[in-house]
């Protein structure tokens, strides 16, 4: 019961996090449509206008990866040699297989994101982005 209690909060906290990723990704986009406005009216191109929303959904992606190893990995270490290894005697190995889980969940979810925002802009015309507010 304690197993089901654990993933389904884990399996939440993902759901959340899939969930901001793409909130961001939204509001980042909506955000700078005047911007990007401005980048088609001199010239820009849909689809390289498609490949820059691209291209900052996946730097949100792979600086939230280092972050998130950089800051979890130490702790989840910390804390599996306080509390399993101590009494347990098994020794913390790195996860590889869960890193794996989370790194495909992620190139989904960055890759899933910009669709709708993207699509969304590049269907505004020059002077109707230009002037949105």
């Amino acid at each position: 019961m304690f197993c089901l209690f654990v993933y389904g909060f884990l399996a939440i906290i993902t759901l959340i996090t899939m969930i901001h990723t793409v909130n961001s990704i939204s509001l980042s986009v909506a955000a700078r449509t005047r911007q990007y406005g401005a980048m088609r009216a001199v010239g820009m191109a849909a689809a390289q206008l498609k490949a820059m929303i691209f291209a900052e959904a996946a730097t949100y992606t792979v600086l939230g990866f280092a972050a998130g190893c950089g800051l979890g990995l130490p702790l989840h270490a910390f804390l599996y040699n306080q509390m399993i290894t101590r009494y347990w005697g098994v020794g913390w190995q790195l996860p590889l297989s869960t890193i794996g889980g989370i790194v495909a969940l992620l190139v989904f979810t960055s890759l899933a994101a910009p669709f709708a925002p993207a699509r969304r802009v590049c269907r505004l015309s020059v002077a109707g982005s230009i002037n949105e507010l």
